[in-house]
């Protein structure tokens, strides 16, 4: 489904990602780990169509992702709704008057009718128990209330792939336990994830393969999950390595 061969990403002070390599079937749910400012962040964004590769070759279902197709809309949008992206910083990914509009502005961008937009808002809502914030504007919320509604903005959406990027950074234990509980669910669905991560050991039941980036920009190692099934926690199935 997605695929990665020899991938090159520069900015213009330096290295985004570099060789990257790297496959994820349909269905399948990865974690991806390393150290900050490794090149995590940007993968993600190329993984969503946000950054064209400056080498190397993406195909997400076949199709070549690159600059070319990102320059055309109509192209790059059934990319933007196949793929959805939660920001590591929920602000960034808030702009609407209130959170019942930013649920539905996905929805309304794909041309659905009022009556499945209004469908899928209410369906978020109950999901992720946030209806008494509907009327509300989205950044006056706390940290886990924007987290959870930059989620349901994608959840409206119901992309085949949901990337989230350091989900849990910030939150109470008991928005992580609720996000950990949402992302088992779409595994379950059968939806393909892509999580970048350090808190390894609450995924451990949801990754089915791991990719980890060196301080090289690239990723040194791929590990499967019954390589580390073993081990009670990643801290000590790294200590192994």
């Amino acid at each position: 489904m997605i695929s990665i061969h020899k991938g090159e990403y520069f900015y213009s002070d330096g290295i985004g990602v570099s060789n990257i390599n790297l496959d994820i079937k349909e269905g399948e749910s990865a974690c991806i780990m390393g150290p900050n400012g490794a090149g995590k962040s940007t993968l993600l964004k190329i993984l969503v169509g946000l950054y064209p590769l400056s080498a190397g070759e993406y195909l997400y279902k076949g199709i070549k992702v690159d600059a070319a197709l990102i320059k055309d809309r109509k192209k790059i949008a059934n990319i933007y709704k196949s793929i959805g992206l939660v920001f590591q910083n929920s602000d960034i990914q808030l702009f609407n008057n209130s959170v019942r509009d930013e649920l539905a502005f996905g929805p309304e961008q794909m041309g659905l009718s009022d009556e499945e937009v209004k469908e899928r808002v209410d369906e978020i809502l109950r999901l992720l128990k946030i209806e008494h914030l509907q009327d509300r504007i989205p950044y006056h919320l706390s940290g886990g209330e924007k987290k959870l509604v930059a989620i349901g903005s994608v959840l409206t959406m119901n992309p085949d792939v949901y990337i989230f990027d350091e989900p849990f950074n910030g939150l109470s234990p008991s928005y992580r336990e609720l996000i950990l509980k949402l992302m088992k669910s779409l595994k379950d669905s059968g939806k393909t994830i892509i999580i970048s991560s350090h808190h390894f050991n609450q995924l451990k039941d949801i990754a089915d393969k791991i990719f980890v980036f060196s301080k090289e920009h690239t990723i040194d190692r791929s590990i499967m999950r019954d390589e580390w099934s073993k081990f009670p926690s990643f801290t000590e199935f790294f200590d192994n390595l």
